[in-house]
């Protein structure tokens, strides 16, 4: 088959779908240039907001390395269809292309699945965290979910009489190994986390960071010197505490004591100017 036939040939078996996705998007832009949504922005952002759009673009990814190890072959197979069989070298070669892109993408797919696993955990702690903390809307707090800040986010933040809380949510995997009765207990000393299977201290450290940047941002933008409560909460696991520090570690059931405790009392007119520079900070805008 010569070069011009087999064009030929892939414009008449490929050239409908390309042209129809060519109309397709056509369509699609004089839709959009008729028409615009009757809302441009979400008032607050969703739990998780920050981890769901990693998880998407984490999707988007898979997506493409999975389609190149299985396309691969077949692109490879069809053009080799239309020209002599090789010889031993020939092969040898194809064998060795073949190997090293699906080396490269099963490698890819690998690193990019652990990621996705781990993104879509956090994703569904933030979520069910938030479940406990906007109960407390009752209790006079307004509560927001992953706040942005230059590079980082907030997981949630509360405000009310009793205070200002910078919470923390991190979920983390309850090993197969510890023994029964133990791989659901975590020790906080007071500095660091005992977990069954080791120590840590990033959570910990993360969450008073998260106060500071807080404490400063409401500084700037109200003009207010207010105290912000650090909490690490810890989905799933029973925290027994054997020591106090600067950061309050729990499990979700435990928010609504934690929260509700005897502290620093905010005004009503306090309360309502953070709210107001979180709401706006909160804010997301939606496609047109």
């Amino acid at each position: 088959m010569t070069g011009t036939q087999f064009l030929g040939l892939a414009f008449c078996v490929g050239g409908p779908a390309v042209i129809g996705f060519a109309i397709l998007l056509w369509r699609l832009r004089n839709r959009a240039a008729r028409a615009r949504w009757p809302i441009h922005e979400l008032p607050r952002r969703p739990a998780g907001e920050s981890l769901r759009l990693k998880v998407d673009a984490l999707n988007e990814s898979l997506t493409g390395w999975m389609m190149l190890l299985v396309g691969w072959p077949i692109l490879f197979f069809v053009i080799s269809t239309y020209q002599s069989f090789p010889g031993p070298v020939g092969l040898g070669l194809r064998f060795a292309t073949g190997g090293l892109v699906a080396v490269v993408a099963l490698w890819k797919i690998w690193s990019l699945l652990g990621a996705w696993r781990d993104h879509l955990l956090g994703f569904e702690g933030e979520r069910f965290v938030a479940g406990f903390l906007d109960e407390l809307m009752r209790e006079g707090f307004e509560v927001f979910h992953d706040v942005p800040f230059d590079g980082f986010n907030i997981d949630h933040v509360l405000v009310g009489p009793r205070g200002v809380f910078a919470i923390e949510t991190k979920t983390r995997r309850k090993s197969r190994k510890a023994g029964k009765g133990f791989e659901w207990k975590v020790t906080f000393t007071g500095r660091e986390l005992e977990f069954p299977w080791g120590r840590d201290s990033f959570g910990v450290e993360q969450a008073e960071r998260n106060a500071g940047t807080l404490r400063q941002w409401i500084g700037e933008s109200t003009q207010e010197k207010v105290a912000v409560q650090p909490v690490l909460i810890l989905p799933g696991w029973l925290v027994e505490r054997r020591g106090r520090g600067a950061v309050t570690v729990i499990n979700p059931k435990e928010a609504r004591s934690v929260c509700l405790k005897d502290g620093p009392t905010l005004s009503p007119e306090t309360v309502a100017r953070i709210a107001f520079q979180l709401r706006q900070k909160s804010r997301i805008a939606l496609g047109k």
